[in-house]
């Protein structure tokens, strides 16, 4: 018993709103992760929290922040295929 979903009058523009926001928080993330945010500033932070060795941890910190910040620009940059799927899964 399989029905065949038609787009609605809305489909098409909440496609284009899906994609935008995706971009936009994909460039955001990117910008934040790459360049607003660098290990001084991740040392400095850690200075003020009163971590012990701030220069020595501050790099490997910085390193894992960076990989976790490529995973959402690369999620977020997966949505703009929203502009160009017909996919029932977008």
């Amino acid at each position: 018993m399989s029905r065949q979903l038609s787009p609605s009058r809305l489909t098409r523009p909440l496609q284009v709103v899906a994609a935008i926001g995706a971009l936009v928080f994909a460039v955001g993330s990117a910008l934040h992760g790459f360049t607003v945010v660098d290990t001084p500033l991740i040392e400095r932070m850690m200075r003020t929290a009163g971590a012990r060795d701030p220069a020595g941890e501050a790099p490997g910190f910085t390193t894992g922040f960076r990989i976790v910040g490529t995973g959402y620009v690369v999620a977020n940059a997966v949505g703009v295929l929203a502009w160009w799927s017909r996919s029932r899964l977008l």
